[in-house]
């Protein structure tokens, strides 16, 4: 594991200390492990290697963005700012937005759509698994509880990066396709 790599797993690993998933049994951390795994069997950028770590920090600690710039350099800093929701709007803006800024990056970015594309995966293998037990009271769980809002999230991401061919033919995108279907019985 590159240098950078290692140590944003360790900044994550402390800045998540303590810290649950939805739901409330599982460590945050647990979720952070997930997207790594998934990325790093996609590519090995370590840039987007230690956003993977890094992605939630922003989001869901007291860590500033200014922080992961200073310990990690602009372009670790960059990727971890496209990944962070701005939690002040209703939570359909916030996914528009994000939506949005994804959209917005040309070809030179087109490497960073894995790091997202590696988080929504690893969300959508805890929500199939907590749906298999117990089916669609999964919604409760979450801050939209609308089954069809959370459809339209995930298909309108998928959508998106699903522009880049590596994306397109990946096994990441297969089995995040076959999730949806599972899901929602749709796609």
């Amino acid at each position: 594991m590159d240098l950078i790599v290692q140590e944003a797993k360790d900044f994550a690993y402390k800045a998540h200390n303590g810290q649950v998933r939805k739901g409330g049994e599982r460590p945050f951390t647990d979720h952070l492990d997930s997207v790594y795994s998934i990325l790093s069997s996609e590519i090995q950028h370590p840039n987007i290697l230690a956003s993977a770590w890094l992605h939630d920090t922003v989001e869901n600690t007291d860590t500033e963005i200014e922080d992961i710039y200073k310990n990690f350099g602009n372009r670790v800093g960059f990727y971890v700012k496209l990944e962070t929701e701005n939690k002040a709007l209703p939570w359909k803006e916030r996914k528009e937005e994000q939506i949005n800024h994804f959209r917005m990056l040309d070809s030179i970015y087109n490497n960073f759509r894995w790091l997202p594309l590696a988080d929504k995966l690893a969300n959508l293998r805890e929500i199939k698994k907590e749906y298999d037990v117990i089916g669609d009271e999964v919604w409760d769980i979450f801050n939209n509880n609308n089954k069809e809002d959370q459809y339209w999230y995930y298909s309108s991401f998928r959508d998106l990066v699903c522009k880049n061919v590596f994306i397109e033919k990946s096994k990441s995108i297969k089995e995040y396709n076959e999730i949806l279907d599972y899901i929602w019985g749709k796609h």
